[in-house]
């Protein structure tokens, strides 16, 4: 598993240099990739029960258009969900790739985006979300807001 996660990495960084050219926007405006920098990721909730949707906003609050990932869903082509587990250690819970070809636009400054974690179906049909908290990884060091997952 973690061999596709680095190869799917190694595979967006090498298309994002390929298309922020010709999207005219620079490294330096996207940051080190093309979801880290001046990007702000906030879930709508503190609080969801289980089988809710979790919507991410993103913010850009740069000065220069910023490059991020075109697509609605969340999954594991993209971002990295984490739960807590006892000792306080953040665990990775496996995620579906749904596509294999990964699409960015240009998100303008002090524009937001939403991304949606669908908390049932992420894995496979019948996986749904353990209570719990939960924060959302994007790229290497740029997380969402922890949340908490309850039970029905």
């Amino acid at each position: 598993m973690w061999k596709q996660t680095v190869f799917c990495g190694m595979l967006v960084l090498s298309l994002l240099s390929l298309i922020l050219p010709a999207a005219d926007l620079t490294n330096a405006q996207a940051g080190s990739s093309a979801i880290e920098g001046p990007l702000i990721y906030t879930t709508d909730r503190a609080v969801y029960t289980q089988g809710e949707v979790v919507r991410i906003t993103v913010t850009n609050t740069s000065n220069a258009p910023v490059a991020i990932v075109d697509r609605t869903d969340i999954d594991g082509g993209f971002a990295t969900i984490e739960r807590q587990a006892e000792k306080g250690q953040w665990r990775v819970i496996e995620l579906y790739a749904a596509a294999n070809v990964t699409v960015f636009r240009a998100l303008e400054p002090g524009a937001r985006c939403q991304y949606l974690w669908q908390t049932v179906g992420y894995n496979r049909a019948d996986t749904i979300a353990q209570p719990g908290t939960y924060r959302i990884r994007f790229g290497e060091m740029v997380y969402t807001n922890p949340f908490e997952i309850k039970p029905k």
